[in-house]
């Protein structure tokens, strides 16, 4: 055993108790950290357990300040999160809860594209709309996959009043958008149709009283909606407005929405302007309509030419729409010069199916050197519903001389009937003086060349002479062509007509032409197989024989 002084003692004991702390220390150092351990496993489990970060995902520079922001205006609002943690966070979900004063809506949530790696920050945008005036608190929540689970912030702000807002108290109730229609300019009646989006925007429930359109009479708008009684907060509908012009120029309306809330109205303003184009000519063949037929044609019009004799044109019609089309009239407008429709092919109540065709043929035989002028219209069900194809020619027929007119073969017989009239002398001969000229001819041969003068003169005084030599060139139902003295004239039935001077009551029928003045009548035939010398002894001829006639008869 060693004894030492007490001085020495005290300072042996000292030192050997610094040596054993010193021991002790460093051996509880190296047990408490292991080799194997992950030390920033540890500093995450810290900072997650950390009431700062919410697991990981926090809001940055919360409370987010909005600033100040009209009434009835809207302003947006970046709220920015960062992933404290070192793992990635899905970002989940996120709802709002904002003041009384205003509405707001997530505008763009970037947080939702992906997972928001460690240390990486994504974007939230609200859109904030002020609706009365005051401080506002917007409240968020969010969901997300880190350890806490839910994040919250806060957007904080003030809401002003504008000029409009002092003077009824808020802004809107209603929110219409557009806030303006403008239905342009434009140069077709069709109708254009807008929609106007109703939303309400304030912070209860709100009765629709009344939607309507305020204008004139003549504007064209019409309104069509699928609002109901009454709109939720933040519910919305849809107005739809038909404008179908009805008057050339500017046009102005406003829609208007009648409600219970503060404002009670709300309104959106209606503009267009209507200048009616110019009408352009119609093309030969109309657009196609759905289900509809379209009648189509390889020629657009009959044309004979310069022709002589007999000819005939064909054309196809074809029905290129995707409808069944049904032909219900084939008709030539004049309906003469001898033109007709052949009977085969295009018929009336044809029908043609899609891709199907008909032929329509026409025939003309001209008779006279009158030119053809004329048009078939064909009238059907399908799109326009008529189709005209003119139809003309030159006939090289040459007209007859005035002595082919009283020769041998010609083709009518001038029938004379004179009745007692009380007429002016000046205009037709004595029956009694007319008797005595002819007895005296008959009585006196040598006195026929001193009397034939009379006789000659004959068409001074009556009205019928001034037919003798015509013949019919051309005859139909209703009008005919007659050459004569004067040249070749066309007649219609039912007309007047002035020939030689005098006004003629014209009756076609049964292969006649029956030419009434006052009470002169005749009547011109119609025969081609008809010889006579001339129209003087037509007349003498029939004279004796209606003579023979009587006498049987008694």
């Amino acid at each position: 055993m060693i004894f030492l002084k007490k001085p020495l003692q005290r300072s042996f004991w000292l030192s050997l108790t610094l040596s054993a702390l010193f021991i002790v220390n460093s051996t509880n150092i190296a047990f408490a950290q292991s080799a194997f351990d992950d030390p920033i496993s540890a500093a995450e489990e810290a900072m997650q357990n950390s009431g700062k970060s919410g697991g990981g995902l926090i809001a940055v520079n919360d409370p987010t300040d909005a600033g100040s922001i009209t009434t009835g205006s809207t302003a947006q609002v970046v709220v920015l999160f960062r992933n404290e943690g070192i793992k990635p966070v899905d970002f989940q979900d996120l709802s709002l809860y904002p003041s009384s004063n205003i509405s707001a809506n997530v505008q763009n949530n970037a947080c939702n594209n992906e997972p928001l790696t460690a240390g990486a920050e994504c974007a939230v945008i609200l859109s904030v709309r002020g609706v009365s005036a005051g401080d506002f608190r917007l409240s968020m929540l969010a969901k997300h996959s880190g350890l806490k689970r839910l994040v919250s912030g806060t957007v904080t702000g003030t809401v002003i009043a504008g000029e409009e807002s002092e003077k009824v108290g808020q802004a809107v109730d209603i929110e219409m958008v557009p806030s303006v229609v403008e239905f342009g300019s434009i140069s077709s009646s069709r109708p254009v149709i807008k929609s106007v989006s109703l939303r309400n925007v304030s912070t209860k429930k709100l009765n629709i009283n009344d939607i309507s359109i305020n204008s004139f009479d003549q504007a064209g708008f019409t309104l069509n909606h699928n609002c109901g009684d009454s709109l939720d907060e933040g519910e919305g509908c849809l107005a739809t407005i038909t404008w179908a012009p009805l008057v050339e120029g500017p046009v102005s309306g406003f829609l208007v929405v009648s409600h219970s809330g503060k404002t009670k109205v709300s309104n959106s303003a209606l503009s267009g302007t209507y200048s009616a184009a110019q009408p352009s000519t119609a093309n030969v063949f109309p657009n196609a309509i759905p289900n509809k037929g379209l009648l189509i044609s390889d020629i657009t019009q009959f044309d004979f030419g310069s022709i002589a004799s007999p000819s005939a044109l064909t054309a196809t019609l074809v029905n290129s729409g995707d409808g069944v089309l049904t032909l219900k009239q084939l008709f030539l407008s004049e309906g003469s010069n001898n033109l007709s429709i052949a009977p085969t092919g295009c018929a009336k109540n044809g029908v043609l199916k899609p891709t199907e065709a008909c032929a329509l043929t026409l025939k003309w035989s001209p008779q006279s050197p009158l030119g053809l002028v004329d048009n078939v219209q064909i009238i059907h069900d399908g799109a326009r519903g008529v189709f005209v194809m003119p139809v003309s020619g030159t006939s090289t027929v040459e007209a007859p001389s005035a002595a082919e007119n009283t020769s041998a073969g010609t083709s009518s017989e001038l029938e004379v009937s004179q009745e007692d009239s009380n007429e002016d002398d000046s205009d037709e001969v004595n029956d009694a003086a007319l008797d005595a000229i002819i007895n005296e001819q008959l009585s006196n041969d040598s006195g026929l060349a001193a009397i034939t003068p009379n006789v000659v003169a004959a068409p001074t005084f009556s009205k019928t002479s001034v037919l003798e030599g015509y013949r019919i060139s051309s005859l139909s139902n209703n009008k005919a062509t007659i050459n004569g003295n004067e040249g070749s004239k066309l007649i219609q039935n039912g007309q007047k007509t002035r020939i030689g001077g005098v006004i003629w009551d014209i009756d076609i029928k049964d292969n006649t032409i029956k030419f009434t003045s006052g009470k002169s009548k005749a009547t011109l035939y119609f025969d081609t197989n008809f010889n006579v010398q001339n129209n003087e002894s037509i007349l003498e001829q029939e004279q004796t024989e209606t003579e023979d006639e009587s006498s049987e008869s008694q």
